[in-house]
Parts: C-alpha cells; structure tokens; sequence
C-alpha cells in the first residue's frame, strides 16, 4: 500500500467521522429549518457524479469512500425533508360543539 493510500484513507476516515455530529445533532434536534435544502442536494448530486465517476476506474478504495459520502448525504438530505415537511403535527380535527336544538 503506497502512502498516499493510507494519507487518503485516514482523511477519508476523519472527514466521514466528522459528519456523524452533524447527523446526530439533526436527529435530537429533529428541527432542520437552519439547513438548505438545495445546497444540501447539490452535495449529494455531486458525490453521485463523483461514485458515478470513479466506478468507471474501478478504484475499489475510492468507489467505498464515495458509496460513504453518498450514503451520509442521503440520509441528510431525507432527514431534511422529513423535519422539514413531516414533523409538524397534523391538525386535530375538532367535533362540532354547537348546541343542538
């Protein structure tokens, strides 16, 4: 295994482990209104053309790194919709009170 293999390796390591906070903190706070939807869908659109791209190189390590990025931003991005579209309580429909004659 060459060096560089291993520095990509761990930085693709730090940098996937650094999304589990983000994830976490979506998932308590089960509020993603602070979050952009569309900035979030670009990242995710932009990984898949990027595992797109390297399963055309047939790179084993890099088409596992990217199948990761794609997997975290995918679940970002249905997080996102789901709080966003979702968590809101249906309304309550409330029984007619009217006195009957």
């Amino acid at each position: 295994m060459f060096i560089i293999e291993i520095i990509y390796i761990t930085g693709a390591l730090v940098a996937i482990s650094a999304c589990v906070p983000q994830l976490r903190q979506l998932y308590v706070s089960k509020a993603s209104d602070e979050l952009s939807l569309s900035t979030w869908m670009i990242w995710f659109l932009t990984q898949v053309t990027s595992l797109v791209y390297v399963a055309t190189l047939a790179n084993v390590l890099m088409i596992a790194v990217n199948t990761v990025w794609v997997g975290f931003y995918a679940v970002m991005v249905g997080l996102i919709v789901h709080y966003r579209h979702f968590r809101k309580s249906p309304v309550s429909v409330v029984a007619d009170e009217t006195p009957q004659a």
